[in-house]
């Protein structure tokens, strides 16, 4: 019930300054993904660089949770080109 009362997830995580290894390799990307049922955006830093997912649900059910969700990624990418050139 607690997803109820929201429309998105957003979560960022800062990650590692330093590189990573997993089985043997160093780590080039990284991903984050929560299961759960209503729309998200997560961005996860590493090692100087920001990675992001937006998982959005293709159920009708959702659609209204987010109004005009297919622009969602142009906004987003217009975010953070305002914030880079304020750096």
């Amino acid at each position: 019930q607690i997803f109820a009362r929201h429309s998105m997830v957003f979560s960022n995580v800062p990650g590692p300054a330093e590189p990573v290894m997993f089985a043997g390799h160093e780590v080039q990307s990284v991903q984050m993904i929560h299961l759960n049922l209503i729309p998200q955006l997560g961005l996860l830093s590493y090692r100087g660089t920001i990675f992001g997912n937006i998982c959005l649900s293709e159920d009708d059910d959702n659609k209204d949770a987010i109004p005009n969700r297919e622009r969602l990624p142009l906004h987003v990418s217009h975010a953070f080109v305002v914030l880079a050139s304020k750096l």
